[in-house]
């Protein structure tokens, strides 16, 4: 899983970076993760929102009745795993600053690791 900054979408989808904020508050472009305090969007969610054509997304605080989960989505452990593995990989394994970006204790990503046999 990639993970893309602001400034990233907004080269993405050629407009300006306050924009992307605007746009992802108001439900324009896809949610955003967070990660130790920081926004990121999920790269295979902006790609394909941009060939769907960047239809309007629901709101994660309004009622999705109508909205049916996709045969693709991502599990929450397999977002958490991802996550991880991401992390790892902008750190360049080290595991201490891995856990410092996700914002879990050293010992939590350890055992995580160990969890979904990342090693």
């Amino acid at each position: 899983m990639q993970l893309l900054t602001q400034r990233e979408v907004a080269n993405r989808c050629k407009m300006p970076v306050k924009w992307v904020e605007e746009a992802a508050s108001s439900g324009k472009i896809p949610s955003p993760v967070y990660l130790d305090g920081h926004k990121r969007w999920q790269e295979k969610e902006i790609d394909e929102w941009i060939e769907a054509g960047c239809p309007r997304t629901p709101q994660s605080g309004k009622a999705m009745n109508n909205v049916q989960a996709s045969k693709d989505a991502l599990s929450l452990k397999q977002v958490e795993k991802e996550a991880i593995m991401s992390a790892l990989k902008v750190v360049g394994g080290n595991r201490e600053k891995a856990a410092l970006l996700l914002g879990i204790g050293e010992r939590t990503l350890y055992r995580k690791i160990q969890e979904y046999r990342l090693n």
